[in-house]
């Protein structure tokens, strides 16, 4: 009896032992089909990439440098493109503002000046010399004028000066223009001016001159003066000639008119620019070519004697309204500041 226990027992031990074993050879066979399944996976990935290596290798060089000269060729001429672009808005931007010089191309309107003087929509802009002998609401017009047409020039050209304008109204034109430093390399000493300058007259019986004296240098004895926001105008006036491949000398830096003129009708006006230059992107304001220091034209812009007389200027053909100012063949404009 206990014999044929004991066996039954053993046997008992046997079958579940044996469905163990089942069980795990079964798992074993499960985990076999996926690797199969991963390696046939693997195989075909390989044979894929063994097919396309060997289609890369086969292709010839030359398709590449096409089609590297392709898109080069493609950026050219969007290059080119937009630096026509950008000339037929300078050009149109002249025309609009009616940048002319007195005694030469005509003006559609406005106060006359001496030959060779510039005027900008009518008004005259004279170099700072010459500003005695115009009103401060003269001056103030011409200026605002010239700010509209610079601030829309290096919008077309993409362009950033090294000062920028900002308006007392909170709005682009809207009340007095103040200019300042913005922000960029020392190259130049222009940018510690970052006292806000008002490029505006404000007319006084006690000024004795539109300019004022005018610091030259940049330490704490910087005051608001006009002399000193219009030698920052001027500054920006050879920058921006400088960006676009024209030199200005330093015997002409006063004439911001002409200058901007000339620009306009440069060659290679738009062809280079902060913004889009498609390999001749210009470097921030200011590079070491543009040598120029701002306390030199400072001192050279306030360092001519200012004599006070009257505007006279030789006898041209006269507008109507023009008529009742001839005295003798010669328009003489007395000017109290």
């Amino acid at each position: 009896m206990e014999v044929s226990r004991h066996n039954r027992a053993e046997l008992a031990s046997l079958e579940e032992r044996v469905a163990e074993l089942r069980k795990e050879t079964q798992k074993i066979r499960d985990a076999y089909s996926l690797a199969r399944e991963r390696v046939t996976k693997l195989r075909v990935s390989t044979a894929e990439r063994r097919k396309n290596l060997a289609a890369a290798k086969a292709l010839p060089v030359a398709s590449h440098s096409q089609s590297v000269q392709y898109f080069q060729q493609g950026m050219e001429d969007m290059s080119d493109m937009l630096t026509h672009t950008r000339k037929v808005l300078v050009e149109e931007l002249l025309n609009v503002f009616d940048i002319a010089e007195v005694g030469g191309r005509p003006s559609l309107g406005g106060t006359r000046g001496m030959k060779g003087e510039m005027t900008i929509g009518g008004l005259v802009l004279p170099v700072p010399g010459d500003m005695r002998r115009y009103s401060p609401d003269h001056i103030n017009g011409a200026i605002t004028h010239t700010l509209h047409f610079l601030g829309l020039l290096t919008f077309y050209l993409g362009v950033k000066l090294p000062f920028e304008v900002t308006w007392s109204g909170d709005a682009m034109g809207v009340g007095i223009p103040y200019i300042t430093a913005g922000k960029g390399s020392e190259l130049g000493g222009w940018a510690r001016w970052s006292i806000k300058q008002p490029l505006h007259i404000v007319p006084s019986p006690s000024t004795p001159s539109t300019t004022g004296p005018t610091p030259t240098s940049s330490s704490s004895s910087q005051t608001p003066s006009f002399l000193t926001a219009l030698t920052m105008l001027l500054y920006n006036t050879l920058y921006l000639c400088h960006t676009q491949s024209l030199n200005i000398p330093l015997s002409q830096s006063g004439e911001i008119l002409r200058n901007l003129m000339n620009l306009c009708c440069a060659l290679e006006v738009g062809q280079k620019s902060h913004q889009t230059g498609f390999g001749i992107a210009l470097e921030h304001p200011t590079p070491p070519s543009f040598a120029l220091d701002f306390t030199q034209l400072l001192q050279i812009t306030s360092s001519g004697p200012i004599q006070r007389k009257p505007l006279v200027t030789p006898n041209l053909p006269l507008r109507p309204s023009d008529a009742d100012d001839e005295v003798d063949g010669w328009d003489i404009i007395e000017v109290d500041f």
